[in-house]
């Protein structure tokens, strides 16, 4: 079991737009595959990762930056890994020590192994396919980004 820290008092429908895709799966969606493998606890000691709960844009927004700031300092200062999300293309300057997942962004500005990027939420296009499909051999492992 992954135990992720988090401020649940965002885990409330008035957030619910802003917050991590993985908290929103677990808490809002209860996804029994994701609650066979994460709990959410309230107990930052037990936890094995921090996960900030909204997206990064509101705290700049409503600035209420130093709450992501003290957050990520508190998950910094207990050694466990801090994950972020960027709902958006935001231009934001974090700590280096922060997981950023996002929809989408330019690589070359990226921080190598710190940011990963989310697959467009769409219906899959090949059930829709009228033909047969083959993917190419790859010499490199692509990376894919949607921007």
């Amino acid at each position: 079991m992954v135990f992720l820290y988090t401020d649940s008092t965002y885990l409330t429908d008035a957030y619910r737009k802003l917050i991590f895709p993985l908290l929103f799966d677990l808490h809002f969606m209860q996804n029994t595959a994701l609650l066979d493998v994460y709990t959410i606890t309230s107990d930052i000691n037990k936890a094995d990762i921090c996960v900030v709960p909204v997206s990064v844009d509101y705290y700049f927004k409503s600035k209420k930056q130093h709450l992501l700031n003290e957050f990520i300092a508190l998950g910094n200062s207990t050694h466990k890994p801090v994950w972020v999300y960027s709902r958006g293309d935001y231009g934001l300057t974090l700590p280096k020590n922060v997981v950023t997942f996002r929809l989408g962004g330019f690589k070359s500005k990226f921080t190598v192994g710190k940011t990963f990027i989310l697959p467009a939420y769409s219906e899959d296009p090949y059930l829709k396919l009228e033909m047969p499909f083959m993917p190419l051999e790859k010499k490199q492992k692509p990376v894919i980004g949607f921007v």
